[in-house]
């Protein structure tokens, strides 16, 4: 399979913008990210960029990103795992969790060793708001409950919770690659408690669920916070993250309009992951 490799080219490169451009583009269809000291590396397949409006990305009107460069480039999947293999490292979450590629030698043992084919960057755990979203799982209590993951991505979440003792999880996305990743994902951590759906939250119809967490963009979260509401038992617990510091305010403001109250959250640069409790 060819892939087209999309250099988005700042003038002015810092971290936060790179990772506000990742964030975007990984709610589309491409499937793999690269940060580069001029910007970010984003890649698709050949055929599926014809359709792509590069332009039409919100970051790309944006004036705080000054003036971005587009270029593209032509690689066959081949060059694409090797590209992998040599950049990728595994992610540390705590003493007790790491993230790996099937690629890699560890030198430590740790309780939980999650192994994620390094099909895109979001969702491998390098990014700030997987590794947040797994610091607050860390410190659910979650076994024997139900779990739902929305936007699952690499299905990284899903499967952590189904370690920690989740009885059932299920996982959805709107994207095609993320519903395959999952799954592949989920057989190579010997998970058979997941769950994985096509679609959005419209997709779950009524089931309730003990925890649902949630790490899309502020807009989606803000969007379909009545129906994570809606799906949760009294008492349960809401995770969120996929958006900055600045935006908290908005994000405790919808979810109080549901019954939801802010309990805490931890940052990590500018990213944020917050747990609300339903009261």
């Amino acid at each position: 399979m060819k892939y087209t490799a999309v250099h988005f080219k700042l003038s002015r490169p810092t971290e936060e913008l790179r990772e506000i451009i990742i964030a975007e583009l990984s709610n589309t269809k491409f499937e793999g990210f690269l940060e580069t000291e001029t910007g970010v590396v984003a890649y698709i397949e050949t055929g599926v960029i014809e359709n792509t409006d590069l332009q039409g990305f919100s970051f790309m009107k944006n004036p705080a990103f000054g003036k971005i460069i587009t270029e593209t480039e032509f690689i066959l999947e081949k060059n694409w795992n090797e590209l992998w293999e040599s950049n990728y490292e595994p992610a540390i979450i705590s003493d007790e969790v790491v993230i790996k590629a099937p690629f890699h030698n560890l030198g430590k043992r740790y309780k939980y060793e999650i192994t994620i084919e390094p099909k895109m960057s979001f969702g491998t755990g390098h990014h700030e708001t997987t590794s947040l979203m797994m610091q607050q799982l860390s410190a659910l209590d979650i076994k024997g409950q139900s779990v739902l993951d929305v936007g699952c991505g690499t299905g990284v979440l899903a499967i952590y919770a189904s370690l920690k003792g989740a009885t059932s999880v299920t996982a959805i996305d709107i994207n095609e690659w993320a519903i395959e990743n999952t799954i592949e994902n989920a057989v190579k951590n010997n998970v058979i408690n997941i769950r994985v759906l096509p679609g959005n939250i419209n997709v779950l119809e009524n089931e309730q669920f003990d925890t649902v967490i949630a790490n899309i963009t502020r807009n989606v979260l803000i969007e379909e916070i009545p129906q994570y509401c809606r799906r949760l038992n009294q008492h349960g617990v809401l995770l969120l993250s996929g958006f900055l510091k600045p935006d908290l305010g908005d994000i405790t403001r919808a979810a109080a309009d549901y019954g939801m109250k802010y309990d805490s959250h931890v940052q990590k640069k500018d990213w944020v992951a917050a747990k609300f409790l339903k009261i």
